[in-house]
């Protein structure tokens, strides 16, 4: 009788797993040749090929919402359906609340319910449907499912909400449903795992972000679209909410039109040369952390999208700058810390820098108080009051902005002019400072003469009064 070889079995069975997970990164190279193939094929019939991808659902006949940073840099813009593709064009774009509205002709099927504002509640169920990671995982959509696992967002944001429902990107702009499949929020993004576990030490799991029922209702009902808010309905079957879902979602594509490429430039195509490098470092070596980053090219008059989104760049840390290089070589950039204050390096040659610094240090002085600032008031005594427009914040009913104050007299304190940094509730009417500086001169000019920081006590505006006018002028944006 031969030997038993007692090893044998095992050995047949790793083999087979080994077969197994060789035939798995076959069929994986297989899907992403076959979807490299797809684009150049979509690029060669002057289809354009797509840029960025995300997720859309119908709030209107005719009428997708989705986020802004989704569109905000789209030259060519198209709503994928199952009956085909149909081009669109943005209506309005609100970058605080990243929301997008977005108007696509012809396109018909199924509305959105969305629940009534304030009926959400912490710990209840909240799926989503989107078109993540195209050409990777199915087209035909991915549902996934979670809970509300706080009714606030990043950084204790009124206009988000906290989720464990598992997103990646490209389900940006999908609604997120509750159990009946009514609208509770629109997803906007994921924690930066990686950047909180260098700041922590600890790795966040299932922390996920969706924009709340509030800000959409807000950003709906300023741009006129009616919809029929709904309560909390009885749960359906997680199949069946699944094709619910899916009757109202669509994916949004960006697209790079026919004969443009990344190798452009604002002067012609590039010919027989390497197109502008453009990248930079930036480091912040200050010693706190930043909150935002904006890069904006030097003839433009609009900061455009926060580059770091839910990321936050910790002391010492660095961030690449990537802005396209058909923007040209110049550009204005911009870093926010807590509580609103910012750092600015204008007119920035991106073609000849490699890094750019950031130290924190907070400017004495300005040329004019800075290209922003608004005269939003004026008194009969030459006292003056600018707000500058880039630094409103929106939050739900919060507006947090700066403002400068020009005096006709100098003050006892010795202040000339005054740089202040506000909170203020637009609902109930009241206002509060957060930060004051004091300059010698006018128009932020001269030596500092002070600088308070803390939040102070809540104060109702009163009516025909100067922070009447800046409440209406903030709270309008």
């Amino acid at each position: 009788m031969p030997a038993v070889d007692p090893g044998r079995a095992e050995r047949e069975r790793l083999a087979a797993e080994a077969e197994a997970e060789r035939r798995k990164r076959q069929q994986l190279e297989a899907q992403l040749e076959a979807e490299r193939k797809r684009r150049i094929e979509a690029e060669s019939r002057g289809k354009g090929q797509p840029t960025s991808s995300g997720t859309g659902f119908s709030v209107a006949p005719g009428i997708l919402v989705t986020n802004q940073h989704v569109v905000a840099q789209c030259q060519k813009l198209e709503i994928v359906s199952a009956d085909g593709r149909r081009a669109a064009r943005v209506i309005d774009a609100d970058e605080l609340v990243d929301l997008a509205l977005v108007r696509v002709t012809g396109l018909g099927g199924a509305v959105a319910p969305i629940r009534r504002v304030g009926t959400v509640r912490l710990g209840e169920p909240a799926f989503a449907f989107g078109f993540p990671l195209t050409g990777l995982l199915s087209e035909g959509g991915n549902f996934t499912d979670g809970v509300v696992s706080s009714l606030r967002g990043m950084r204790d944001s009124a206009s988000q909400i906290q989720i464990s429902t598992p997103v990646q990107p490209g389900n940006s702009g999908g609604a997120l449903a509750d159990a009946s499949g009514a609208v509770i929020g629109v997803v906007v993004g994921k924690l930066n795992a990686s950047a909180v576990a260098r700041a922590t030490g600890d790795i966040p799991q299932n922390v996920n972000f969706a924009v709340s029922l509030q800000a959409l209702s807000d950003f709906l009902r300023k741009n006129n679209v009616s919809v029929r808010a709904v309560e909390r309905g009885a749960a359906v079957d997680t199949a069946q909410l699944a094709q619910v879902m899916r009757s109202f979602t669509h994916r949004v594509e960006c697209l790079d039109p026919p004969g443009i490429t990344a190798q452009s430039s604002p002067r012609g195509p590039v010919t027989g040369q390497t197109a502008n490098n453009t990248t930079v470092l930036l480091w912040n070596r200050s010693q706190e952390s930043i909150f935002k980053i904006y890069v904006s090219p030097q003839n433009s008059d609009k900061w455009g999208t926060d580059l770091l989104g839910l990321t936050v760049l910790s002391a010492g840390e660095s961030f690449t700058l990537e802005p396209p290089a058909t923007q040209g070589c110049i550009f204005d950039v911009r870093v926010e810390y807590k509580g609103g204050r910012y750092e600015q390096k204008e007119r920035q040659d991106f073609c000849a820098l490699s890094e750019l610094v950031f130290s924190g240090e907070p400017r004495q002085t300005t040329s004019n108080a800075g290209p922003n600032w608004v005269l939003v008031s004026e008194g009969t005594n030459g006292s003056k009051t600018y707000v500058d427009p880039s630094t409103i914040r929106r939050d739900g009913n919060l507006r947090r902005h700066w403002e400068y104050a020009d005096y006709a007299s100098r003050q006892p304190s010795g202040d000339k002019s005054t740089r202040s940094f506000y909170e203020t509730d637009c609902r109930e009417e009241r206002t509060r400072l957060i930060e004051i500086t004091g300059f010698s001169e006018s128009m932020l000019q001269g030596r500092i003469t002070g600088t308070e920081r803390g939040a102070g006590k809540w104060d109702q505006v009163a009516p025909r009064t100067v922070a009447e006018v800046v409440m209406r002028f903030v709270c309008a944006r």
